[in-house]
């Protein structure tokens, strides 16, 4: 069944509520005053298809907004597209949020035929932390001697601020390796993703990472959620803080954050 859009005040009102919620929510994890650079990232593969058009991802933006505007006084949070290739969307404000998915995602990128992680999250990678990414030289070994050049993140000094990223989709993706292997090496970054899955898919990559033993720190977690729309706010806030302070507190330990 569609969900009815809202018209502008009534998503301002809601908005009011739902921070409510948040902070609620952000107490009861131990984050009260905790501030944060809030990133969203969307799946827009052909599979999600429709649940943009019944309204539903609209409904997920109007809800999961407000969480960006309680941990980040800059009143942005900053939306990155993703199917098989990711694309820089515009940030979500209070101003535009009111019909969001329909005005600034549907018009203007077509759904894409599969899903890949790790192009988003190396798009954020390099708007947050491109000092941080270095190209080094590989001493193969052998007679010959050859070399080849890879990319590495490399830990910097301690950030003020971490970057959350709230990572929606709707099911596994094609690129199990590089995504896995781009996680571990983001692990010296003061970055933690929360994956969100939305319906019945097996999420088995998902469900993997969650449990994946690292070697430097636990950067993601994840969570399914069958029905988005059924679930209530409060247990919506409560899942996806679930996992962050754990991270922070690492994070502090391990030099990430001040």
């Amino acid at each position: 069944m569609a969900i009815k859009l809202r018209k502008q005040d009534e998503v301002a009102a809601r908005t009011v509520d739902l921070r409510k919620k948040v902070s609620l929510a952000k107490k009861q994890a131990g984050l009260l005053t905790q501030t944060a650079q809030v990133e969203f990232v969307l799946d827009i593969s052909g599979s999600f298809a429709g649940s943009y058009r019944d309204n539903t991802i609209q409904d997920v933006v109007e809800r999961l907004a407000p969480i960006a505007l309680e941990f980040d006084d800059d009143g942005t949070m900053p939306v990155t597209l993703f199917g098989v290739n990711a694309h820089q969307a515009p940030a979500i404000t209070q101003a535009n949020l009111c019909e969001y998915v329909n005005r600034e995602v549907v018009k203007q990128y077509p759904f894409e035929g599969g899903t890949q992680y790790a192009k988003p999250l190396w798009h954020i990678v390099q708007q947050h932390f491109s000092p941080s990414i270095q190209e080094v030289t590989v001493d193969q070994g052998g007679w010959f001697k050859k070399k080849h050049t890879e990319t590495k993140i490399v830990q910097q000094s301690a950030a003020a601020t971490p970057v959350f990223i709230q990572f929606i989709t709707d099911g596994d993706n094609q690129d199990r390796e590089e995504t896995e292997k781009l996680l571990r090496m983001m692990e010296v970054l003061p970055i933690f993703i929360q994956f969100v899955g939305v319906g019945t898919a097996s999420f088995a990559f998902l469900r993997k990472l969650d449990e994946m033993r690292r070697d430097f720190i636990d950067n993601a977690g994840f969570f399914q959620v069958t029905d988005i729309v059924g679930t209530s706010d409060e247990q919506l806030y409560k899942d996806i803080l679930h996992e962050f302070p754990t991270w922070l507190n690492q994070a502090k330990a391990k030099g990430l954050l001040r």
